[in-house]
């Protein structure tokens, strides 16, 4: 099954974190969005179930907690916080950061570019608002991909159309 979008969260302790990013998918399942969740998708091999999903998405949801920057800062390459962010990254296009708490930033600046988080920072469940922000942002990133990819055949054909 492709999703569009991928999700990449850390357990965080007692496995908190991941109920926390499971209400989030269940409420962009609810508004109609196809979500890649571990626990519905990993399947197989780890890392080809976590690359194939990042590859098929147009939006990948990164949701930052401290714990999530120290796995990713941490050096460990069998982490697998680790593995998806930084194969992601290859990505970053497509990374939308989703701040579940507040952060100690940096992350590596160099991947995620310029573009701001979306704040979902909340106890037990996101509020309305939190949900529309971040549903807005998504369906931005996905008119503007479709925008860019029904421009480049337009540009391509032009530029070689008067050499035959």
């Amino acid at each position: 099954m492709s999703a569009p979008n991928h999700a990449c969260a850390d357990w965080g302790n007692a496995g908190a974190n991941h109920k926390r990013v499971a209400t989030v998918v269940t409420r962009l399942r609810q508004a109609g969005f196809c979500v890649w969740f571990d626990e519905t998708h990993m399947s197989g091999n780890i890392l080809d179930s976590m690359s194939g999903g990042i590859e098929q998405a147009r939006t990948v949801l990164v949701f930052v907690t401290n714990n999530y920057i120290r796995k990713v800062t941490s050096g460990n390459g069998n982490d697998n916080v680790r593995r998806e962010f930084m194969f992601a990254s290859s990505r970053s296009e497509k990374m939308l950061m989703v701040k579940l708490e507040p952060v100690e930033f940096p992350m590596p600046g160099a991947i995620l570019g310029n573009d701001l988080f979306v704040d979902l920072c909340f106890v037990d469940a996101p509020t309305s608002d939190q949900m529309d922000l971040l549903i807005r942002e998504i369906r931005r990133r996905e008119t503007a991909l479709l925008q860019k990819r029904n421009a480049a055949p337009d540009a391509q054909s032009s530029s070689t159309g008067g050499a035959f």
